[in-house]
C-alpha cells in the first residue's frame, strides 16, 4: 500500500513540500487524526530511533497534505486522444505491502494481518484500466474481514481504528499514486502518454512504482498472453460489471505467474 506524496499543482512555483503554517485547518486535523490512528496499526514494541515508521510516515503525510484533490471524487486515467488505454506488453503488477512507497510497513510490525489486503490493492491499482473506486471498495471489504476475525473487544476496536486509517489515507491521498500506477501499466495508441483526470476532489493511498519485465516461456508465457487478452477486452468493455470481472480474472492469472517464478 502506498501513500505517494505528490507535488502541489496550485502554481508553477508551488513547493512539493508543505509547512504547517500554510496548511488549511481541515488538513491539519486530518493529518493529526491519521497519525493517532496509525499508532494502533503497529505492534506495541520499542523501535530504534533510526527506525521510526510512525514518525517517518507522519512526515510523509505532512508532505502529502498540501496536495490538491484530497477527498472524494473522480480519478481517471485516459489517453489524450480519448482512445481507451491498452495494457502495456510485459507489464507485471507488483506490490510493496502496506505503507508509503518510500516507507513500507513490514508485516511483522503490523498488529493486524492487513498485508495481503494491501498487496491485492496494489495489484488492482497496477492493472491497466482498473477502476479506482472498485479497487478501494474491495480493499475495504478485505480489511473488514480481517477485523471480523478479531474476538477480543479491545483488539477489535484497535483493528477497526487501523482499518479506518488505511481507508481514509487511501481515499484522501491515493489519486496521484493510482494515476502513476495506471501510466506504468497502460499504453496509449500512437505512443501517447496517458493523462490523469482529477476532478475537484480526488485522492488515494500511496503505492510505489511497478516493474515491467518480460515473462518466460511455457505455462507462464501462456498465462501472460491470456492475461493480456483479458486486459485488452476489459479496455473495450463498457459494462462496469463485466469490465471488473475481466480485470479480476487477469489479476488472478498474474498472481499465478508470480507463484511460478
Amino acid at each position: 500500500m502506498r501513500i505517494t506524496a505528490a507535488p502541489s499543482r496550485r502554481s508553477a512555483a508551488a513547493s512539493s513540500s508543505c509547512t504547517v503554517s500554510s496548511m488549511p485547518i481541515h488538513t491539519l486535523a486530518t493529518l493529526a487524526a491519521l497519525a493517532a490512528l496509525m499508532v494502533t496499526s503497529l505492534v506495541i514494541a520499542p523501535v530504534q530511533a533510526a527506525d521510526d515508521p510512525l514518525g517517518n510516515l507522519f512526515a510523509t503525510l505532512m508532505n502529502a497534505g498540501g496536495t490538491p484533490g484530497v477527498g472524494d471524487g473522480s480519478c481517471k486515467h485516459q489517453c489524450p486522444s480519448g482512445a481507451a488505454p491498452l495494457p502495456k506488453q510485459g507489464h507485471k503488477p507488483t506490490s510493496n505491502g502496506c505503507g508509503p512507497a518510500s516507507l513500507p510497513i513490514r508485516a511483522e510490525d503490523m498488529k493486524f494481518p492487513f498485508t495481503p489486503c494491501c498487496d491485492e490493492h496494489d495489484y488492482c491499482y497496477h492493472t491497466c484500466n482498473s477502476v479506482r473506486d472498485t479497487c478501494d471498495s474491495d480493499f475495504g471489504k478485505c480489511l473488514s474481514q480481517v477485523c471480523d476475525r478479531v474476538d477480543n473487544d479491545q483488539d477489535r476496536t484497535a483493528c477497526d481504528a487501523s482499518k479506518d486509517f488505511f481507508l481514509f489515507s487511501t481515499s484522501g491521498f491515493g489519486c496521484s499514486s493510482f494515476l502513476a500506477s495506471q501510466q506504468d501499466a497502460c499504453t496509449c495508441p500512437g505512443g501517447e502518454r496517458g493523462i490523469g483526470d482529477q476532478s475537484a476532489s480526488s485522492g488515494r493511498r500511496a503505492r510505489g512504482s511497478s516493474r515491467s519485465s518480460g515473462l518466460g516461456s511455457g505455462s507462464g508465457s501462456s498465462k501472460a498472453s491470456r492475461a493480456d487478452t483479458l486486459e485488452r477486452q476489459a479496455s473495450q468493455e463498457t459494462d462496469p460489471t463485466k469490465k471488473n470481472r475481466l480485470l479480476r480474472q487477469a489479476r488472478a492469472l498474474r498472481k499465478e505467474i508470480d507463484g511460478e517464478l
